[in-house]
């Protein structure tokens, strides 16, 4: 799951940010801040970071308690929802933002 995360990701904000100039900013909500969801965050994260000359992304990880705060505060180039909670909660905002919803298997919480 973590591979395939990091490839789709990594792919989508590769076209995302290959015409600018300035890294796009990246929101990943997270419906728990802790295991399997702080788990995919870091992640993305790492491949972000990884062999890259140039930050692909400014990524900022929030918990979904600071979801509402964050989107007054500022419109992200990418919204990453990992869980169904998060992802729920950002459909509820209507951002003009692309999303990028990631579903966390129920196998993995077992």
């Amino acid at each position: 799951m973590r591979r395939l995360l990091t490839i789709f990701v990594g792919l989508l904000l590769t076209a995302a940010t290959s015409a600018m100039a300035e890294p796009r900013s990246v929101l990943v909500v997270l419906s728990e801040n802790a295991g399997a969801y702080r788990e995919a965050a870091d992640a993305l994260v790492a491949a972000l970071e990884k062999d890259n000359s140039r930050p692909q992304a400014l990524v900022r990880i929030v918990p979904l308690s600071a979801l509402a705060r964050e989107a007054e505060r500022s419109t992200p180039g990418l919204i990453v929802p990992v869980g169904t909670r998060a992802a729920q909660a950002v459909a509820a905002l209507e951002s003009p933002a692309p999303v990028l919803n990631t579903l966390i298997p129920s196998q993995v919480h077992r």
